[in-house]
């Protein structure tokens, strides 16, 4: 599966939505690799019994028609996907991106509202918005909803409903690598301090929490290195609007 890569590493772009279909067809390296992945895979769950050998979807032909995002995904499960993850030269052979959706919530007084990832989670102390992979209950009729994702993940990460919230216009994409996030920006009728407080009390009633800490990215000071660095790209966008 080859990729036409049209985007900039870390910078942002406007984008008027997200077309993906789940008509990829997983590379065969994959399964050629298959010891490999079963083998990270249990020393990964041995350090960390939290993770979960979900579906993941990885896609290649990427391109830009009339402002969409478009993309063919191939299904596979969270094992190969940190095999992938981890492997740069694997990558670079297999040739395709990982592609989510990410609710960037500000608040009534102009804040970002972020939270920084558990213990329990392979991104353990990094900080972007409430979000995850796409995964079977998103997809319909083919398709990703990248609606039905965020709606889905916020909620469950934060207690947060993005229904309750005002949808701003277009999407923002940022590649890093071969990370691609896509950005919707929401505005809240909270403030700051009353989601953090929402977010918090939700966390913790929760046996193990995906995320640890609200964050709050009140201007360009606030963007640290435990930031992926298109969640650093997005910050710098907002703040320079």
């Amino acid at each position: 599966m080859q990729t036409e890569l049209l985007l900039p590493e870390n910078e942002p772009v406007l984008v008027s939505g997200l077309e993906i279909r789940t008509d990829g067809v997983l590379p065969a390296l994959f399964a050629k690799q298959s010891d490999l992945v079963k083998k990270g895979w249990h020393a990964r769950v041995a350090d960390n019994p939290y993770l979960f050998n979900g579906a993941v979807y990885l896609t290649g032909n990427i391109t830009l028609q009339d402002g969409c995002l478009t993309g063919h995904a191939a299904r596979t499960d969270y094992a190969n996907f940190l095999h992938w993850r981890g492997n740069t030269p694997f990558q670079n052979v297999v040739g395709l991106h990982h592609i989510f959706p990410a609710a960037a919530i500000e608040s009534a007084d102009g804040i970002l509202v972020a939270v920084r990832a558990s213990s329990t989670t392979i991104n353990s102390g990094k900080v972007y918005f409430a979000g995850g992979n796409f995964d079977d209950d998103d997809v319909v009729d083919g398709r990703p909803d990248p609606y039905h994702n965020m709606r889905r993940e916020v909620l469950e990460e934060t207690g947060l409903d993005l229904s309750a919230m005002s949808e701003g216009d277009g999407w923002i994409a940022v590649r890093s690598h071969r990370f691609i996030a896509v950005f919707k920006p929401y505005k809240s009728l909270q403030t700051a301090a009353d989601l953090a407080t929402m977010i918090l009390s939700h966390v913790g009633k929760q046996t193990a929490p995906e995320n640890d800490a609200c964050i709050l990215v009140r201007d360009a000071r606030d963007i640290t290195s435990n930031m992926p660095l298109y969640m650093q790209a997005y910050c710098r966008y907002c703040f320079k609007s």
